[in-house]
């Protein structure tokens, strides 16, 4: 988060690509870096490959957060 703010404060940007949501079991870093940096994500990385960075799906996403509510 504060890497973040560091950026945005130094050279700005206009929204987020978010890597290693396969290792953060809960995804609460991307709700905290939105709220923070008021900042839309556009792309996310699920794994080790090229093929794993995806356009990002804010319905995939809650999905995946909350997997119990998913239809």
């Amino acid at each position: 988060l504060s890497q973040g703010k560091t950026f945005m404060e130094d050279i700005g940007f206009d929204g987020l690509v978010i890597t290693k949501l396969d290792t953060d079991a809960k995804g609460g870093l991307l709700i905290s870096l939105c709220y923070e940096l008021k900042k839309p994500v556009y792309f996310i990385g699920t794994g080790q490959k090229v093929d794993d960075i995806m356009e990002f799906d804010s319905t995939w996403y809650l999905d995946r957060l909350f997997p119990e509510s998913s239809h």
